[in-house]
C-alpha cells in the first residue's frame, strides 16, 4: 500500500491540502525500499559497510607488503582474521546496539507500550537476526579478501555480492508466487 501514495502535492493559498497524489510520494526511491526503518538500514547501509570494511582486510595487506610483516609475528592465521572480524563486527555492532536501545526508549517513552516477555524476546530475537546478518556480510567480504589477488578485484565482487542479495533477491523473492501462482 504504501507504493501507491501519491507523489504529487498542490499548494495553494486558498485551499489546504492533506495528501499528495501519483505514485511514491514524490521519491523514487520508495519504489526500492518500501519502508525505511532500522532493518532497512542494517540490510542496505550496513550490509555494504561490513562488505566495505573486509574486502581488503588480507588482500590489500598482501598488495602492500604488511601480510609478510605480520606473518613474522608469532600469530596464527586464525587469531589475524579472528582480530580483523572481531574489530569490524565491534564496529557494526555498537552504533545498531544504540540504535535499537535509541528506537525501544522512543516507542517506550512515547506511546507508552508495556513490554511483557514475549516483546522482549521478539526484540532480542530481531537484533541477533541483526548481528547475524552482519557477521554473514563480514566473513563474505574476509573470504572473498583472503581469495581474491587484488583489492580492486575484491571490491568489484563484493559490491555485486552486496547488490545482488539487496535488490535483486528480495525483488525476485517477491515476484515468484506471482510466477508459481500463474504457472
Amino acid at each position: 500500500l504504501e507504493g501507491r501514495v501519491g507523489t504529487d502535492f498542490r499548494v495553494a493559498v486558498d485551499e489546504e491540502s492533506t495528501e499528495a497524489k501519483g505514485e511514491n510520494r514524490g521519491n523514487e526511491y520508495l519504489a526500492i525500499f518500501s519502508e525505511v526503518d532500522l532493518t532497512v538500514i542494517v540490510g542496505v547501509i550496513l550490509g555494504l559497510l561490513a562488505l566495505l570494511f573486509t574486502f581488503d582486510a588480507v588482500c590489500g595487506e598482501r598488495e602492500a607488503g604488511m601480510l609478510k610483516l605480520i606473518s613474522s609475528y608469532p600469530v596464527a592465521r586464525w587469531e589475524m582474521l579472528l582480530g580483523k572480524y572481531l574489530g569490524a563486527w565491534l564496529t557494526l555492532m555498537l552504533p545498531t546496539a544504540f540504535a535499537c536501545i535509541a528506537s525501544l526508549l522512543v516507542i517506550g517513552f512515547t506511546a507508552q507500550v508495556s513490554w511483557g516477555s514475549q516483546e522482549v524476546v521478539r526484540v532480542a530475537l530481531i537484533f541477533c537476526a541483526y548481528a547475524l546478518y552482519l557477521s554473514l556480510m563480514l566473513l563474505v567480504g574476509l573470504l572473498v579478501s583472503s581469495f581474491a589477488q587484488r583489492s580492486s578485484l575484491a571490491l568489484v565482487f563484493v559490491t555485486f555480492f552486496w547488490f545482488f542479495f539487496v535488490t535483486i533477491v528480495p525483488n525476485l523473492a517477491t515476484m515468484i508466487p506471482d510466477f508459481v501462482s500463474t504457472g
